[in-house]
């Protein structure tokens, strides 16, 4: 507060709440209105002024020009004035509560003087509601927070698992069947749209798994959606899945005759490697 002043209680005089306030000095000091409107004056302003220049020579050394803040918050300039201040200004007053009110702030004096006043008292219940809509604020900020952070980890692992799909190249177990489902497709004259649909319906059928949900649920573990991957790639992750679909494959190549148990067995990818060799005395 301005000058230094400080509230130490607000006592009621009638009807009339008044501020107590104390300097540095550890004078006791009220408004220059408060007095005004205690003593019953109608323009209490004005009419304080007036009894103020009458006896200048006596009240300037016993009051004090600041700003206070008003129940608005409101910055506002007054008077203030001591309590040997306030004795005067009631002993030149002509009103008929001056010794009412010269006595009733006397004791107020008295009691702060001998500490019998009470501390006054601070209503918690804003503050107590600002901490806790405070409090409120940043536990929604934190989990806001929090759900962003997930949500960038999501998206940076999404876009790792794309980026890791669109530059990966054939696994060592693709680039060994897929010359058996050339096989296949030419035995049965179909595509490989046409050859993995039967391969899906041919492990659901036997080992009773749901390649969609399998499918789908490989998707969801690596941040991809449905159109990033194919259910092919849900199978050859899944080992288990994955040999079973060789073994069909196998067994198929031997139903229908394009190969040998010993073939299959000793099954290799044509190389450089596999070609007789040269003979340069020719």
């Amino acid at each position: 507060m301005a000058n230094n002043l400080k509230l130490i209680t607000t006592e009621t005089f009638g009807d009339l709440s008044c501020n107590f306030y104390r300097n540095m000095n550890d004078d006791i000091l009220l408004t220059r209105e408060q007095i005004g409107l205690a003593l019953k004056y109608k323009n209490p302003d004005s009419s304080m002024s007036m009894l103020h220049k009458r006896h200048q020579d006596r009240l300037d050394p016993l009051s004090v020009v600041t700003k206070l803040l008003s129940a608005d918050g409101k910055e506002y300039e007054t008077m203030l004035y001591t309590e040997r201040g306030v004795m005067e200004i009631c002993r030149w007053s002509n009103k008929p509560r001056a010794n009412q009110f010269m006595d009733w702030v006397w004791d107020i004096v008295e009691k702060y003087r001998n500490h019998e006043l009470t501390t006054p008292q601070i209503n918690m219940v804003p503050i107590t509601e600002a901490i806790t809509s405070m409090s409120q604020a940043i536990t929604t900020l934190t989990t806001n927070i929090a759900a962003m952070q997930q949500d960038i980890q999501y998206l940076k692992q999404s876009q790792r698992n794309r980026y890791l799909l669109e530059k990966r190249y054939p696994s060592a177990w693709y680039k060994k069947i897929a010359p058996k489902y050339k096989m296949i497709m030419e035995y049965f004259n179909c595509d490989r749209k046409e050859l993995y649909s039967s391969i899906y319906k041919e492990l659901e059928d036997t080992y009773d798994v749901d390649i969609n949900q399998i499918y789908e649920d490989y998707c969801y573990e690596n941040h991809l959606l449905k159109d990033e991957c194919y259910p092919m790639d849900a199978i050859e992750h899944d080992t288990k899945l994955r040999d079973a679909l060789t073994l069909l494959i196998d067994n198929s190549l031997i139903k229908y005759g394009l190969k040998t148990e010993e073939e299959i067995k000793n099954f290799k990818r044509k190389t450089l490697f596999d070609r007789e060799p040269v003979d340069k005395k020719k």
